[in-house]
């Protein structure tokens, strides 16, 4: 799975905007390039916090088991919720691979999730899969099971109901190799790993 460089998290941003919405809606009419620079100023803000808050959660591996453990629902999005989805991210983008991660794969048994893959940059509280369709034959591997690789079978297409970093109600529909990463992440929530579902383990010299 590719890695994605770290990324400003437009949410946060586009939720600052709504917040000052009327102000920074008169400011847009008054003077769009002021306003253009006064978003790039809370980017270069938010940029600078992140680097000093950044919090690197350490991974759990193989036989941990915490990895066999069902996480626990969340039941209130709050700042203490969003500093963990944010120190989640900050620890998936120090990876060398990694695409999502799982909350127990840091040892807090929460459901919570984020990935940042297929141009998806997510942060899922609660998440849960509501719909799915097809069946495909997929390549796995995780980041708490280095140098394992296995062939699995996933649905096509599934469609995610969860709360964002907000407590806002989203769905997301992922297909092919979203999905994937869809399925592997929340069977992780249920104490369920990839090789659960191996089909045949591979050997990395043979891909």
């Amino acid at each position: 799975m590719k890695k994605y460089k770290q990324q400003i998290d437009i949410g946060k941003l586009e939720f600052l905007i709504k917040k000052y919405n009327p102000l920074f809606r008169l400011l847009a009419e008054l003077n769009d390039g002021l306003y253009s620079n006064l978003i790039e100023c809370l980017r270069t803000i938010y940029d600078s916090e992140k680097e000093r808050s950044m919090a690197i959660r350490e991974l759990r591996y193989n036989d941990d088991p915490v990895l066999r453990k069902s996480c626990r629902e969340v039941e209130e999005v709050n700042d203490r919720v969003r500093q963990l989805l944010e120190d989640m991210m900050d620890t998936l983008h120090h990876t060398e691979s990694g695409a999502a991660l799982a909350a127990n794969q840091i040892g807090i048994l929460r459901r919570l999730v984020v990935i940042d893959y297929c141009d998806q940059y997510l942060k899922l509280v609660n998440p849960k899969i509501i719909k799915s369709e097809g069946e495909q034959e997929c390549m796995e591997g995780c980041l708490s099971f280095p140098n394992r690789v296995a062939k699995t079978v996933r649905p096509q297409a599934v469609t995610v109901q969860a709360l964002n970093e907000y407590g806002e109600e989203i769905i997301i529909t992922g297909e092919g190799e979203m999905a994937k990463c869809l399925c592997h992440e929340l069977d992780h929530l249920d104490g369920k790993i990839f090789l659960d579902q191996a089909v045949e383990e591979l050997e990395l010299a043979s891909l």
